[in-house]
């Protein structure tokens, strides 16, 4: 009699067990998650910075921010794709955060080059048309 409650007892205690590592799996995996997403946010405030720097500047060394940023957003992104697809409301969110990633890089990247060609007036006034500043503004909220 003993034996079968002490199995039931132990069986118990691993079914409990095991729901609980599921449960901690999710809450790593989450707090992952999040972590990705600020650093993504992090990195596009750096580009923001580092575009700025460059463009009142004409220093290629502000621009080592931008560069390392570059890389960093591609590769969170790509980590939170398959999260953020599980969820129909995260999944159009995160669809929205890449397009306007992708824009603000593209328009970084032409602010860049505009200066690098010389046409530093062309460059300021692509970023005081302050479409950057708007998608900027989406992206934080």
């Amino acid at each position: 009699m003993w034996a079968l409650v002490l199995s039931f007892l132990l069986l118990g205690i691993f079914v409990v067990v095991r729901a609980q590592s599921g449960y901690y799996a999710n809450i790593q995996q989450a707090v992952e998650e999040k972590d990705k997403l600020r650093t993504v946010f992090s990195a596009m405030q750096d580009i923001e910075t580092s575009e700025r720097g460059y463009l009142l500047t004409g220093n290629k060394l502000y621009l080592q921010p931008y560069n390392n940023a570059v890389p960093l957003i591609s590769r969170d992104l790509r980590f939170l794709a398959p999260a953020m697809e599980r969820s129909p409301g995260d999944q159009k969110e995160f669809a929205t955060l890449r397009v306007l990633v992708t824009e603000k890089l593209a328009l970084t990247g032409a602010t860049i080059k505009l200066r690098d060609a010389g046409n530093t007036d062309a460059a300021l006034s692509l970023v005081a048309a302050d479409s950057g500043k708007m998608m900027m503004d989406r992206i934080r909220a």
